[in-house]
């Protein structure tokens, strides 16, 4: 059922035994009497071609190997929002070769009712048969039939696959969904074939089309500045964990961050998906066509001052690496990852230390606004006692920022070698200064005496430590620092008459 116009060929030869005198008649002729058996054929379907096909394909000396370009497979994955435009294609072999093509069968291509196409599928007019006008005009599926006895002769003629086009674009309701459908391919005679009863000749092929959910996937976070990276574990979660629950990542005043975060399409990497269907002629998943943008979650936004970049596209190697493989085979596979900056210039501002505030991320996809988006959360706690050198800063212009002596500081930061001269980043790291010790109240205390004890009055113990303000606030006319309470301490030191100051 393969070989187009397929028959038998069956001869009788028959001549006289004897002569008219009785004797064997040897050099008698051959009587021959020859039958042509014509084999009716059903509709053939015609598979996906295996790899890129030229524009014609040829068939020669009945290979059956014909295939058809963009052919709808029988089983399609295909994700949510992505367009899928693919034949269905089916072979009259009741063709004999010839322009007239007397006995060329047209073809009708139906769906059947039960199950029907997916919800929102559409299929094409049916398009094909010998002549050429039928061609559609999307892509090629022209073939050349090849017939005769001897490769010395032969002769050919074109052929177009009779084939229609499925279209489908599924819906976010319809992820998880597995669609079956069947046709049914019928042969179409001609006013001659119809008036000697030929019989209807038909075949049926049915298909599946598997509707999958993008699944968003973090690869990696990597914190650009400043370094040593800050303290206190990874610094951005996927939730469904609450917010209450992530690990505090620790900050420090007047320090520069930057996190660059990239995201991926989970079935961009499943490596059953093989091929891109933008590019090959298997129809199916489009590796590249989810993108993904972040925003601020506008119930845990992120500190002042901090913001997030536009989602920008990045071509990888298939481990997800920008190092393991050429351009050109980031741009043949086409693997990309989602990448986008949150960024902190300057980090916290000065009356900010102690606090600590969650900071939470939207991650969704450009087009399905409705697809449930994936939120990435940080929860920063600014470090008391520590700051950032900023361009132009010497400890000399801390000091008196901070209102202290630039000798202690000096001595409470003693890998500065020339307290003129701070670097503010140096080879990407930024000069982090103490300013000075921290204690942690081991029982409540009164603020007086806390500031006494550490040669503090108690308006610099809470401008050290603005986080202790609103308890202090709310408590009586002599105020208490609770214990357990983390506590900048800035003591003054004692000054002579004959003090050198820069």
């Amino acid at each position: 059922e393969n070989v187009p116009a397929p028959m038998y060929y069956i001869c009788v030869e028959a001549r006289d035994a004897k002569d008219s005198l009785g004797r064997n008649s040897v050099d008698e002729p051959y009587n021959r009497l020859c039958l042509k058996i014509l084999i009716q054929l059903p509709p053939r379907y015609v598979k996906s071609c295996p790899s890129p096909s030229p524009l014609s394909i040829d068939i020669k000396s009945g290979d059956p190997l014909n295939c058809g370009r963009k052919a709808l497979q029988p089983h399609t994955k295909l994700a949510v929002g992505q367009h899928l435009k693919a034949w269905i294609y089916f072979e009259d072999l009741n063709r004999d070769g010839t322009d007239a093509c007397v006995r060329c069968d047209g073809i009708e291509i139906a769906v059947l009712s039960d199950p029907g196409l997916p919800n929102g599928a559409s299929l094409a007019r049916t398009s094909g048969g010998p002549s050429a006008s039928k061609r559609p005009a999307e892509h090629s599926n022209m073939e050349s039939l090849y017939f005769g006895n001897s490769v010395s002769s032969f002769g050919s003629s074109n052929y177009f696959l009779y084939s229609r086009l499925f279209d489908f674009t599924p819906l976010l309701d319809q992820a998880g969904l597995t669609y079956k459908m069947c046709i049914l391919a019928t042969e179409v005679h001609d006013a001659s074939k119809a008036a000697a009863n030929r019989t209807k000749l038909s075949s049926r092929e049915c298909f599946t089309v598997e509707v999958v959910k993008p699944a968003i996937q973090v690869h990696q976070v990597h914190q650009l500045a400043p370094l040593p990276a800050v303290s206190g574990g990874d610094s951005w979660h996927i939730l469904p964990m609450s917010p209450a629950t992530l690990e505090v990542v620790h900050v420090r005043v007047g320090c520069d961050y930057k996190w660059t975060i990239e995201v991926f399409e989970t079935l961009d990497f499943d490596p059953q998906q093989k091929m891109d269907a933008t590019k090959a002629v298997v129809a199916g998943f489009q590796r590249g066509f989810y993108q993904y943008n972040a925003s601020v979650d506008p119930q845990f936004p992120l500190p002042h001052g901090a913001m997030v970049s536009p989602s920008r596209r990045v071509a990888v190697c298939s481990d997800k690496t920008e190092e393991s493989c050429t351009d050109k085979q980031k741009r043949d596979d086409g693997y990309q990852l989602s990448q986008f900056d949150v960024q902190w210039p300057a980090g916290p501002r000065r009356g900010t230390e102690g606090s600590n505030q969650t900071s939470c991320l939207i991650v969704n996809e450009r087009l399905l606004t409705k697809l449930v988006p994936v939120m990435l959360c940080a929860k920063f706690e600014v470090l008391k006692c520590q700051v950032c050198v900023q361009q132009g800063d010497t400890l000399l212009s801390i000091a008196r920022h901070y209102q202290t002596d630039w000798l202690q500081l000096w001595g409470a930061n003693v890998h500065i070698s020339n307290p003129l001269n701070l670097v503010a980043n140096p080879g990407g790291a930024q000069e982090v200064i103490t300013l000075g010790p921290t204690t942690v109240v081991d029982s409540n205390m009164k603020l007086a005496l806390l500031a006494k004890r550490f040669r503090m009055t108690p308006s610099k113990v809470l401008e050290l430590n603005p986080d202790l303000m609103e308890r202090v606030a709310q408590s009586s006319s002599d105020p208490s620092v609770a214990s357990g309470s983390h506590v900048c301490l800035m003591p003054e030191i004692c000054s002579q008459s004959g003090d050198l100051t820069l």
